[in-house]
């Protein structure tokens, strides 16, 4: 079995790395629409799928899927609970000042129906409510911030 050189290394990962960034800007700015999915899609599989062909074709080894040990279970578990423990400590301290959710549990509205979301939050966006939200209504009309704007929505809208 031949190892595998650092020039090969480096060829794998300039075909790796930037493939997700290209399915994003070919999605959304290159060519948004079906056309841009379609290619989105490939660029995902490919993410997906080059480390496997790259495993069987370049450096000549079986698929396989290696036995599991006991000894990386708990550093693996430490490290997930922390991840976790910091996500929320984040999102708890910071998170939701820049976050809007869709739905968010006030009071003790919760108890009654856990798998609701408060009436207040639904009344959001409308003048007076005790949403917090003091906003005029919304129009359905679309504001664009400059003419570029509003020509490009409308050249994405005739495509679609």
């Amino acid at each position: 079995m031949p190892r595998p050189t650092p020039r090969s290394a480096v060829l794998a990962l300039a075909l790796l790395v930037p493939a997700p960034s290209l399915a994003g800007w070919w999605a959304l700015y290159l060519s948004p629409g079906a056309a841009g999915q379609i290619v989105f899609a490939l660029l995902k599989v490919w993410v997906l799928a080059l480390p496997a062909v790259w495993t069987v074709l370049v450096d000549r080894e079986r698929l396989r899927i290696p036995p599991l040990r006991r000894e990386g279970f708990g550093a693996a578990l430490t490290f997930s609970a922390l991840a976790g423990a910091g996500i929320l400590g984040f999102y708890f301290l910071v998170g939701r000042r820049i976050v809007d959710l869709d739905f968010q549990w006030v009071d003790n509205d919760w108890k009654s129906n856990p798998l609701s979301w408060s009436r207040r939050r639904q009344d959001a966006g409308t003048s007076g409510s005790d949403a917090g939200d003091t906003r005029t209504q919304r129009s359905p009309d679309p504001q664009w911030q400059t003419d570029s704007d509003r020509i490009a929505a409308t050249k994405n809208t005739a495509r679609n």
